[in-house]
């Protein structure tokens, strides 16, 4: 394998480094991934895996991208049983960076629009053409909730602006006992999930289009994780409280 080079043309892969594995010829392209992205340490949570190998007389490279492909390439490799023949050129790839891809709320349709926006932006670039596409009868001012007294969080709720449903969720987490943490915030989106990484409580929240109205778009309250790993002390509640409360104007 050929690792964290670069590619300074279509057919040159320079600079790199070079690592090996074994693997039988009927491995799969995920459990391929995953053994290279094991040797290599490579955090996929963060980052995807492109897999590329040159052949004489292509004018680009061959790609891997699912099990045929990865047969193939044994195949090739079976005709040239040479150690160094089709290296295997390795690249990676941030999640959160690349493509965007628009909702067209009219047609129900996904475009895709060229550029290296976040997915934050993504997130709620989808999120609020869906909503905006229907006629948003039910945002009334009866039901936008305008003060953090409110004991339960539900998917569709509106609130007035972000330093609201932040001040409700810190209020949740101590009422609830549990920790959580922010995977995301900005002007466009809240993402909160567990304290735990193995499980699956998660609130997601985005502004609507041209106003400060923030709604929660997804929440799961079911928690999947050992409680001694979410529980929240009385002592970290009370930091918690004043942490969250000091921010709030500043998030």
């Amino acid at each position: 394998m050929r690792h964290f080079g670069i590619w300074v043309n279509e057919l040159q892969y320079e600079s790199y480094k070079i690592d090996g594995i074994i693997v039988g010829d009927s491995i799969s392209f995920s459990n391929l991934k995953a053994a290279i992205a094991a040797e290599l340490d490579i955090d996929v949570s963060r980052k995807e895996i492109e897999i590329r190998y040159i052949v004489e007389g292509n004018s680009c490279p061959m790609k891997l991208k699912n099990d045929m492909s990865v047969k193939l390439y044994f195949e090739l490799k079976k005709n040239e049983p040479g150690f160094s023949v089709y290296p295997l050129c390795i690249d990676t790839i941030e999640k959160n960076s690349g493509t965007v891809h628009n909702f067209d709320g009219t047609s129900g349709e996904i475009t895709c629009v060229e550029g290296t926006t976040h997915d934050t932006q993504a997130l709620a670039m989808v999120e609020t053409s869906l909503f905006d596409s229907h006629e948003n009868a039910e945002v009334g001012v009866a039901n936008v909730i305008i003060n953090s007294d409110i004991v339960d969080v539900k998917t569709g709720q509106i609130y007035k602006d972000k330093a609201t449903l932040v001040d409700v969720m810190t209020k949740y987490k101590i009422k609830n006992n549990f920790n959580c943490k922010v995977k995301r915030s900005d002007q466009q989106s809240y993402v909160l999930v567990c304290f735990s990484d193995k499980c699956g409580w998660t609130m997601k929240a985005s502004c609507r289009k041209k106003s400060d109205i923030f709604i929660v778009r997804n929440f799961n309250s079911e928690h999947t994780c050992p409680m001694r790993e979410r529980v929240l002390t009385k002592v970290q509640a009370t930091i918690c409280k004043w942490s969250d409360n000091s921010k709030i104007g500043q998030l």
